[in-house]
């Protein structure tokens, strides 16, 4: 029976003993790597690898809401404004363009010679009506540009004014001899409380009846 050989330990060895390192520090080719260095580099790794704690959470979701509601409120007011731009714009153009098809209809039924001088006075337009046929003027219509108040009126036989469009700046009637009757209007619309636009509208009517 084999007597089992016992090593004693070597100096290296025996030094690490009294200075309180295990054995099982010794690594690879005999390098030492001392205990408490190890732990202190695990605490290293441990600290570096943290997780993101709940208020930072808290702190991220709080800014990405106040960025999110920000621009939905961008978002609604710009759709808002154009909402309004695009409403008051159309609003304006439609009783402008409804006095323009009623002035057109007046016209279909005027007489030639009546517009001799229909258009002789400037932002007015001035003719007859034959409703008998008889070739005796039996209306007198008139439609005119209220300067003051930014209106297109139209007044039957020297009677009331009655108001056809609002926001017209201007009203240019050209009359020619071949009974041709041209027409523009100019309206203006309020895109904001200091800004305006204006839309010009143009028709032409030929006046047959002698």
């Amino acid at each position: 029976m084999m007597t089992p050989i016992r090593r004693e330990p070597t100096a290296f060895q025996s030094e690490l003993r009294r200075d309180g390192v295990s054995i099982r520090d010794i690594r690879l080719e005999g390098a030492v790597v001392p205990c408490e260095s190890a732990k202190s580099h695990r605490r290293g790794l441990r600290s570096d690898q943290r997780g993101v704690t709940f208020v930072e959470l808290l702190i991220v979701g709080l800014i990405v809401v106040l960025v999110v509601s920000g621009m939905a409120w961008a978002l609604a007011s710009s759709g808002q404004n154009i909402w309004r731009r695009t409403d008051a714009e159309m609003t304006s153009l439609a009783a402008a363009q409804r006095a323009l098809d009623r002035l057109r209809e007046d016209l279909r039924l005027a007489s030639q010679a009546s517009l001799t001088a229909g258009c002789a006075v400037p932002g007015q337009l001035t003719f007859g009506l034959d409703d008998n046929g008889d070739r005796v003027i039996d209306r007198t219509i008139v439609y005119r540009l209220n300067v003051a108040t930014r209106t297109l009126v139209r007044t039957v036989n020297a009677g009331a004014p009655q108001t056809m469009a609002a926001q017209i700046t201007a009203f240019t009637p050209t009359c020619q001899a071949n009974g041709l009757v041209r027409l523009q209007l100019t309206a203006q619309v309020a895109m904001t409380s200091t800004a305006n636009v204006t839309q010009g509208l143009s028709s032409q009517v030929r006046v047959q009846n002698p």
